[in-house]
């Protein structure tokens, strides 16, 4: 009775596989197929496909989202893909990847770095481990790497070493050489490009100080000021081109237009003045001997070592504590030479010819001839 039973229930299970037509797939057993690739296929484009002894479970068409796949057929070469809500997608003129050179674009398919940007921007904070460059401009700390330097513009710092320190380079070629300086101050084009062992030198403007080595102190202030200092040391130049031939004179002070660059003749560089004060528009100086000379004034002339010049040659009048508008207020005393060393005041008289006034004992000597306190 048992084996009755399980004889009917067998039957009943291969009825669907002799009448196909009522079933949902054909079932057949793939043990040693072999030949022509086969597919047996259901309505849900699951496949079972079969080459040689090889058989594999697959799916016919593209495989959606829903069931692990991309939805897509074909990918550009380079694409980034991302998802839109709905399904993968790829636009390849914003997101691209360089596989030969491992470079990321964004908003480019042309990176040219390891990633490249084209539009703006947004980084809430960026950290670098060397000098980072911006549009060929260099941001950072210079050569050496030293943490109290400050480099911005290209070839800034460039020779600069782990000895320097507390330096600051701002414009094209900076303190370029810079080498193992100290507490130095550049900005401008050239400014400071040659120093090589200077320290605490300040220049501010293009090509300011662009020549110096090894002058240490200076501070110059506006284009080409102190230009061709190479060894000179203390010197304060402001002003265009302010003693711009100076090359080695120390202590210097050339305030205004173009003020100490020239000696006497209006044409011989002024390059080795010494303690000497140029004010004023195109002063100059007698000659590179010039030393405590003080020159004040428009195109005023110095008249050489411890000599004073106030005003130029067209100056007619001179006031000491008062003006011409209230020419009854003087100051009370002039003061000229010293038991010592006797003074003298030198006049041009109206026949063409000069006077030399002397004091000796108390009296005052007119002489045409200079006398020794006048020499």
């Amino acid at each position: 009775m048992r084996a009755h039973i399980s004889l009917i229930a067998y039957i009943l299970f291969l009825l669907p596989l002799v009448a196909p037509t009522q079933a949902l797939a054909v079932v057949q057993s793939l043990n040693g197929q072999t030949g022509n690739t086969q597919t047996f296929q259901n309505d849900s484009n699951v496949a079972i496909s079969s080459s040689g002894n090889v058989h594999s479970l697959g799916w016919l068409g593209l495989l959606p989202l829903s069931r692990g796949g991309t939805g897509a057929n074909s990918f550009t070469t380079g694409s980034v893909l991302f998802s839109n809500g709905t399904s993968i997608s790829q636009n390849n003129s914003n997101l691209f990847w360089n596989n030969a050179n491992n470079r990321l674009g964004i908003g480019t398919n042309s990176p040219a770095a390891t990633l490249d940007v084209s539009g703006n921007a947004r980084v809430s904070s960026l950290t670098s481990s060397g000098d980072a460059t911006i549009n060929t401009l260099n941001v950072g700390l210079g050569g050496g790497a030293v943490s109290t330097n400050t480099a911005v513009g290209t070839g800034t710092l460039l020779n600069a070493n782990a000895s320097s320190s507390s330096n600051t380079a701002v414009g094209y070629r900076a303190l370029t050489s810079v080498g193992g300086s100290l507490d130095s101050t550049a900005v401008g084009y050239y400014a400071l490009i040659s120093s090589t062992g200077s320290d605490s030198n300040t220049a501010v403007g293009s090509s300011s100080m662009r020549e110096n080595t090894i002058g240490r102190y200076n501070s110059a202030v506006g284009t080409n000021t102190l230009r061709n200092n190479n060894t000179g040391e203390y010197n304060t130049a402001l002003g265009f081109d302010a003693l711009f031939y100076n090359y080695d004179g120390g202590t210097n002070i050339g305030i205004g237009y173009r003020a100490g660059i020239f000696q006497a003749d209006e044409s011989t560089p002024l390059t080795s003045p010494e303690n000497s004060i140029y004010i004023g528009n195109y002063t100059k100086g007698y000659d590179n001997n010039d030393s405590n000379s003080i020159v004040i004034g428009s195109t005023a002339t110095g008249a050489g070592p411890n000599t004073a010049v106030i005003g130029n040659s067209s100056m007619t009048d001179a006031y000491f504590g008062s003006s011409s508008a209230n020419a009854d207020t003087h100051a009370r005393k002039v003061h000229s030479g010293s038991s010592s060393v006797p003074g003298c005041i030198v006049m041009g008289d109206t026949a063409g010819g000069i006077g030399y006034i002397t004091l000796t004992s108390g009296v005052l000597t007119v002489s045409s001839t200079p006398p020794s306190a006048c020499q």
